[in-house]
């Protein structure tokens, strides 16, 4: 059974790249004599589901503005989690940290590295 399954997996990958070389008519080009593009000026969501501007919440949000980050050399988030008021960054065992925002340690530290 196990290499009747082996078997069966194995011809599948091989056969994965001939179908994705394939063309269809649909994939040519089509030359459009004009285009016109219309759209609705939509005022700034908030952060919130109610759509109250952030300025206008009882909270307090930080940012570096991308000329900070650039004139103190900042390319890590643990160098730039030092110019945050409020927020405190240790290293815990040797290779962890933990981030400390106001005294509370539950907090999230995620990093998008998709750009």
């Amino acid at each position: 059974m196990k290499t009747l399954t082996v078997s069966l997996l194995s011809a599948l990958c091989l056969a994965a790249p001939a179908w994705a070389g394939q063309h269809s008519p649909a994939d040519s080009v089509r030359h459009l004599q004009g285009v016109e593009v219309t759209a609705r000026l939509r005022q700034e969501q908030g952060i919130n589901p109610l759509g109250v501007p952030a300025k206008k919440l009882p909270l307090t949000i930080s940012s570096l503005a991308d000329s900070t980050l650039s004139l103190r050399a900042i390319t890590q988030v643990k160098d730039a989690l030092r110019f945050v008021p409020a927020v405190q960054m240790k290293s815990t065992y040797g290779a962890f940290r933990e981030i400390s925002v106001r005294g509370f340690y539950n907090t999230v530290y995620m990093v998008d590295r998709s750009s």
